[in-house]
Protein backbone atom coordinates (compact mmCIF):
# COMPACT_ATOMS: atom_id res chain seq x y z
CA UNK A 1 0.00 0.00 0.00
CA UNK A 2 0.94 3.60 -0.90
CA UNK A 3 -0.24 6.89 1.28
CA UNK A 4 -1.03 9.62 -1.67
CA UNK A 5 -2.72 12.65 -0.73
CA UNK A 6 -5.83 10.85 -1.41
CA UNK A 7 -5.59 8.33 0.41
CA UNK A 8 -3.92 4.69 0.26
CA UNK A 9 -3.74 3.01 -2.86
CA UNK A 10 -2.60 -0.34 -3.87
CA UNK A 11 0.77 -0.66 -5.60
CA UNK A 12 2.52 -3.49 -7.12
CA UNK A 13 6.04 -3.58 -6.80
CA UNK A 14 8.87 -5.99 -8.61
CA UNK A 15 10.63 -8.31 -7.00
CA UNK A 16 13.70 -7.97 -9.48
CA UNK A 17 15.43 -4.79 -10.96
CA UNK A 18 15.16 -5.01 -14.35
CA UNK A 19 18.35 -4.51 -16.96
CA UNK A 20 18.12 -1.31 -18.65
CA UNK A 21 19.34 -1.65 -22.27
CA UNK A 22 19.46 1.17 -24.82
CA UNK A 23 21.02 1.56 -28.47
CA UNK A 24 23.42 4.24 -28.50
CA UNK A 25 22.32 7.58 -29.53
CA UNK A 26 19.00 6.81 -30.46
CA UNK A 27 17.79 5.72 -27.12
CA UNK A 28 19.79 7.95 -24.47
CA UNK A 29 17.22 10.37 -23.97
CA UNK A 30 14.62 7.66 -23.01
CA UNK A 31 17.57 6.06 -20.87
CA UNK A 32 17.67 8.92 -18.63
CA UNK A 33 14.19 8.94 -17.70
CA UNK A 34 14.15 5.16 -17.10
CA UNK A 35 17.14 5.30 -14.27
CA UNK A 36 14.92 7.95 -12.45
CA UNK A 37 12.18 5.68 -12.00
CA UNK A 38 14.68 2.48 -11.70
CA UNK A 39 16.99 4.08 -9.71
CA UNK A 40 18.30 0.48 -8.59
CA UNK A 41 18.44 -0.99 -12.07
CA UNK A 42 21.44 -2.32 -13.87
CA UNK A 43 22.40 -0.79 -17.78
CA UNK A 44 22.98 -2.64 -20.19
CA UNK A 45 24.50 -0.36 -23.83
CA UNK A 46 24.56 -1.27 -27.53
CA UNK A 47 26.83 0.50 -29.90
CA UNK A 48 25.06 -0.31 -33.13
CA UNK A 49 24.30 1.78 -36.87
CA UNK A 50 22.82 0.98 -39.86
CA UNK A 51 25.25 -0.02 -43.09
CA UNK A 52 24.12 0.38 -45.99
CA UNK A 53 24.84 -1.98 -48.67
CA UNK A 54 26.86 -0.96 -51.37
CA UNK A 55 24.88 -1.19 -54.97
CA UNK A 56 21.56 -0.59 -53.10
CA UNK A 57 19.21 2.57 -52.72
CA UNK A 58 17.69 1.82 -49.56
CA UNK A 59 18.97 -1.87 -48.15
CA UNK A 60 20.83 -1.77 -44.88
CA UNK A 61 22.34 -4.38 -42.55
CA UNK A 62 22.47 -3.72 -39.42
CA UNK A 63 26.50 -2.93 -38.02
CA UNK A 64 27.51 -3.87 -33.92
CA UNK A 65 30.49 -2.22 -32.49
CA UNK A 66 29.69 -3.40 -28.98
CA UNK A 67 27.78 -4.49 -26.12
CA UNK A 68 28.04 -4.00 -22.65
CA UNK A 69 25.49 -4.80 -19.94
CA UNK A 70 25.74 -6.75 -16.48
CA UNK A 71 25.88 -10.77 -16.30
Amino acid sequence: SVQTSLGVAAAQVLRQQPVLATIMRAGLPFHQGFINYFDAAENAFVGAYRGYVPDSDDAFEIEMDYIVGPD
